[in-house]
């Protein structure tokens, strides 16, 4: 039997928790000892207005908006602004599985919440910009259930 790792950990977890499983993914870097966690949301607008992003490309329809979580090396240089939220670990302890469970509920959560914020701002002239908010308090109490559940087992981080 194949030992468990953070990546065979987060595949099962997003069937599990996520909304819409299809629209996330997993972006394995290990070179850079990184795993990246990515979820769209997507957002019909009602209105035909124009809608630009924070690059200056333009939505008419569909709105669609990327974000990430990632998981990381203690010790890399990363900068958090550019992902939801940032966790990092031991490559050679991995990370504890009652955590992997509790930052997947919580997203489960900010993506839900995310998608109805998402709606507004597509379709409601007077909400004037969105962004996702990881939810630290949630978070922690979901990780304080999971650890009564799961105890202190560790996921290891993927070998080559």
């Amino acid at each position: 039997m194949k030992k468990e790792t953070i990546i065979t950990c987060l595949d099962e977890l997003i069937d599990q928790y996520m909304p819409n499983p299809d629209d996330c993914g997993l972006d394995w870097q290990p070179k850079k000892h990184s795993i990246e966690l990515l979820f769209c949301l997507y957002a019909q607008k009602g209105v035909a207005a124009v809608i630009k992003d924070i690059d200056g490309i333009e939505a008419q329809d569909l709105i669609w908006f990327e974000d990430s979580i990632l998981f990381v090396q203690q010790g890399q240089k990363v900068n958090e602004d550019d992902y939801l939220c940032v966790f990092y670990f031991n490559r050679k302890q991995g990370l504890p599985k009652a955590q992997l469970v509790a930052i997947m509920q919580t997203l489960a959560a900010v993506i839900q919440e995310g998608q109805s914020d998402l709606l507004d701002f597509a379709n409601d002239d007077d909400v004037q910009e969105f962004q996702l908010h990881w939810n630290k308090e949630l978070y922690e109490q979901n990780y304080s259930q999971a650890v009564q559940h799961y105890g202190q087992q560790m996921v290891g981080y993927p070998k080559f």
